[in-house]
């Protein structure tokens, strides 16, 4: 006599598949977050080389009224300044980006403009109104950039950077130079810049 044997019933089917659809999930879950710790560890680009520092002196004839030596320091993050305060409570950080008028290369590290404006935050009563602990102002400007490389520059730079407050941007005398050495076209035309290799201004370090 056959004995008839029931395999996969109403009561096993619907917990495996539940918990199949868990598995998956769970999976996905694991795989965005490896995802997003492998591009953050490979991608590291900076502007300048970290603790790059130099140091030169002007003509006094030609630069009068600039200190002499200039000191050019960069930061662990490619950026011309201070270290960032990583365990300040209330930070506020400040990025500066563009071409000359934002690098300020002849101006010693101190005279700089960028400097010179953490130096008015920090004050007691502008650190209050700002509700801060602490002011960084980081400075990633650099001579010839147009806005075009700076689109390229911030898409990467940006990518590992901590939490930013304000973003102060200075560009558009290296596109007006760009566009004189075309020959002023009447019509829009690519900067020079577009066909070179843009990788070659940013810092690999991984």
């Amino acid at each position: 006599m056959l004995a008839k044997v029931a395999i996969g019933g109403p009561t096993t089917f619907f917990p495996t598949l539940l918990t199949i659809a868990l598995l998956l999930l769970a999976a996905i879950a694991v795989a965005e977050l490896i995802a997003r710790w492998w591009f953050r560890v490979q991608d590291k680009y900076r502007l300048w080389k970290p603790y790059c520092r130099e140091e030169f002196g002007l003509v006094p004839g030609a630069f009068p009224k600039c200190p002499s030596p200039v000191r050019f320091i960069v930061n662990s993050d490619g950026e011309r300044g201070s270290e960032v305060p990583r365990n300040a409570p209330m930070l506020y950080r400040v990025l500066v980006a563009g071409g000359s008028a934002a690098e300020s290369y002849i101006l010693d590290q101190e005279a700089s403009w960028p400097i010179v404006l953490q130096r008015i935050l920090e004050r007691p009563e502008n650190l209050k109104r700002l509700g801060a602990s602490h002011v960084h102002v980081g400075n990633i400007g650099k001579s010839g950039v147009g806005a075009e490389l700076l689109d390229f520059i911030l898409q990467r730079v940006l990518r590992r950077m901590d939490r930013l407050d304000v973003i102060m941007i200075m560009v558009g005398a290296s596109d007006a130079l760009h566009w004189l050495h075309e020959g002023a076209p009447p019509t829009p035309f690519r900067p020079s810049t577009a066909d070179t290799n843009m990788n070659d201004v940013l810092v690999g370090t991984h």
